[in-house]
């Protein structure tokens, strides 16, 4: 990993620091509604018995904070008062050492906060950090809780979607224990929707079915020749690097291009770059407009990867073999439309060729719906996601809820974690009705 995480001196002192100066907190409180000045207290003291009660208050919010301790956006916490060296007291790095370095005392306190009642079980279908919210407050609340995943790999984009510097695989490994040290139980290679219909699980005894299988379709960047030998998305890569433990100097060629400002375009570009491959991300908008977490972009560029700001790309340039030669582009710049607004246009003037013999495309994604599409009575909305009643989790279906990336594909992690949440409590209420 390249951002470590801190020692147990330096979580207590940045915790005192920010005690001293604890309206220095900038932006939004934690959109998962964790107490921080609560937790940042119990971490001040610097007990071991108050460490563990840190942690245990902040799992009553926050299922994942070994993954919102190292990917959560800066705007919810980020301080602005500094330690003795200078840098940032960090309330996501504070989440992340309580994650680390609680593991002897972390499945005591969660487990004893379970309610112990009988109550029905619940099916959650995807282990990704909407799945997995929901599941750790279904089971919070005390009830039976089966995820089912349709890979052989838990955790969803949790599992793939970053490089494992920057979520190394240690660290899901150590979500997962927790859970099943609950009582959470995962079944792998499950596929939903030819194994078993919404039905099949409500006749088997699952009080409710939880839909949380992601946004895990990559969308195409709409370019002719986007299907040629050498252009792939960033999901297939990333699984390939990820999941299957592939070498990509086998398939990787020299000069690489990476299109989109997605967080995933540079994990992608970053792992590409580690190898020895020419690294440079194309993106049409300005550098300091991106969708990744600035410090992600900032290592990126630290460890030579370039940017290519203000480019659309146009379309692919294959050889006589059918493959990547390279990329033809427009730059782009502001106009001011008919409305008064500035927006991106092309200069028609200004094409050119960047070389390439690989591309990776991170044009988004979709919602992960194509084994969904044949239940009877499951209703998809516009976007291809399933449809939910207005703020609500419940879907066309009785006793079937759905939440995060398969409704609304475009969800930043801390989104989709408060959209599991927010389901289960969803879930709580039909079946205590």
């Amino acid at each position: 990993e390249v951002v470590l995480g801190l020692s147990a001196r330096d979580a207590v002192e940045n915790a005192r620091i920010y005690l001293e100066r604890e309206r220095a907190l900038k932006g939004q409180p934690c959109p998962l509604g964790t107490d921080h000045l609560a937790v940042v207290r119990l971490v001040a003291r610097g007990t071991a018995a108050a460490m563990a009660q840190a942690l245990d208050l902040l799992l009553a919010t926050n299922a994942l904070p070994e993954a919102t301790g190292r990917l959560c956006p800066e705007v919810f916490e980020e301080t602005i008062c500094q330690n003795r060296r200078g840098e940032r007291v960090s309330l996501r790095a504070i989440e992340r050492f309580l994650a680390e370095h609680n593991s002897g005392t972390r499945t005591k306190f969660a487990a004893a906060n379970l309610v112990r009642v009988p109550a029905p079980r619940i099916a959650v279908i995807g282990s990704g950090p909407s799945g997995l919210c929901a599941a750790w407050a279904l089971r919070r609340s005390g009830y039976g809780v089966t995820v089912f995943e349709s890979s052989s790999f838990l955790g969803g984009t949790l599992g793939y979607a970053q490089a494992g510097f920057e979520f190394p695989r240690q660290a899901l490994e150590s979500v997962i224990r927790r859970f099943q040290a609950a009582g959470v139980e995962f079944v792998t290679d499950f596929l939903f929707g030819r194994a078993a219909l919404p039905a099949d699980l409500l006749d088997e005894g699952f009080g409710a079915v939880l839909l949380a299988a992601g946004a895990g379709v990559p969308s195409a960047i709409g370019i002719p020749g986007e299907s040629a030998g050498g252009v792939m998305a960033a999901d297939e890569f990333l699984k390939a690097v990820n999941w299957r433990a592939e070498d990509p100097r086998l398939w990787l060629g020299p000069k690489v291009l990476v299109i989109g400002d997605e967080a995933p375009a540079f994990s992608c570009a970053r792992i590409a770059r580690r190898i020895g491959s020419d690294v440079t991300v194309v993106v049409r908008g300005p550098e300091t407009h991106m969708k990744a977490n600035a410090l992600f972009v900032r290592h990126a560029v630290e460890e030579g990867v370039k940017l290519k700001a203000f480019t659309d790309p146009v379309t692919v340039l294959t050889g006589a073999d059918g493959c990547v030669r390279g990329l033809g582009c427009r730059y782009l710049d502001y106009r001011m439309d008919a409305n008064g607004r500035m927006v991106l246009v092309q200069d028609e003037t200004s094409e050119f060729t960047l070389e390439a013999q690989t591309i990776i495309t991170a044009a988004g994604w979709g919602p992960n719906t194509l084994f969904l599409r044949d239940i009877p009575g499951l209703e998809l909305n516009a976007q291809g996601g399933i449809r939910t009643k207005p703020e609500f989790a419940e879907t066309s279906l009785a006793g079937v809820f759905a939440a995060g990336g398969v409704v609304e594909p475009e969800m930043s992690l801390t989104d989709a974690m408060l959209a599991g949440t927010r389901a289960a409590q969803e879930i709580d209420k039909y079946l205590s009705a």
